[in-house]
């Protein structure tokens, strides 16, 4: 009885799946040595460090900055790496600073496994050239040092960048994908999402992240060009189908 005096509200609710047998699944330290160039990549560990290279070009993609700590970065023996946990994407609206490519740079600790090499001060397990899937520590902390951004990408996933980026056709765009796909969904979008702008309140149309997508994957290629000129493609881009002779 006391029910029907009750208010009654109709909202939105979000559910998070569990996943049992989950593992911190960090890429080591050392790994920044290999995505640049730094360290020849042997075959055995390619294919690994082309899939630690996809996660973290979807993290650009997405403005999420949340996985450079070891802690999200998940997986499973069977499955591998695990796409989780973006409730920080778009961390700065429709269209990320150009800054945000430091979300390349990977896990903090990379960052400071590099420095330490430079300056020397390096452990004897930092300077052990270990497995690319080895757990890295996390202390919680960002290093405020420039980083070094991977210049490592799978040839697929660059392949596919190109067919839904800003130079495909219009239908074909990952920004009109991702505007006919919330068209379909009957929950919110972007419309809900808040952010502050000179100490306001800001919200932005939908259709401002549509082609901020568009001008993220420009930017994203762009550095991959980069990558190519000083790398050269065949390291920049390798083949992991051929992988099991090299190295």
């Amino acid at each position: 009885w006391l029910k029907s005096w009750l208010p009654s509200y109709s909202i939105q609710v979000a559910l998070i799946p569990y996943i049992s047998n989950l593992q911190t699944a960090a890429p080591a330290k050392n790994v920044i040595e290999y995505m640049t160039h730094r360290k020849t990549l042997s075959g055995r560990n390619k294919v690994k460090q082309l899939t630690i290279s996809d996660t973290l070009v979807f993290d650009y993609l997405l403005d999420d900055h949340d996985r450079k700590f070891v802690h999200n970065w998940l997986g499973t023996h069977e499955q591998g790496i695990l796409l989780w946990d973006n409730g920080l994407a778009f961390k700065h609206g429709p269209v990320s600073m150009p800054e945000c490519l430091d979300i390349l740079c990977g896990i903090s600790q990379w960052t400071r496994h590099l420095l330490s090499k430079e300056n020397g001060t390096a452990s004897r397990d930092e300077l052990s050239d270990g497995d690319v899937g080895e757990e890295a520590d996390d202390d919680g902390t960002a290093p405020s040092q420039p980083c070094a951004r991977i210049c490592v990408f799978n040839p697929a996933m660059v392949a596919l960048l190109k067919s839904i980026g800003p130079d495909a056709p219009r239908d074909r765009q990952l920004g009109r994908r991702l505007e006919d796909a919330l068209a379909r969904e009957s929950s919110p979008g972007f419309e809900w999402m808040n952010y502050i702008a000179n100490s306001r309140q800001v919200h932005y149309s939908s259709p401002a992240f549509f082609e901020g997508m568009q001008i993220k994957i420009q930017r994203l290629l762009a550095h991959v060009d980069a990558c190519v000129v000083q790398y050269g493609e065949q390291r920049v881009l390798p083949n992991a189908r051929n992988s099991s002779t090299d190295g």
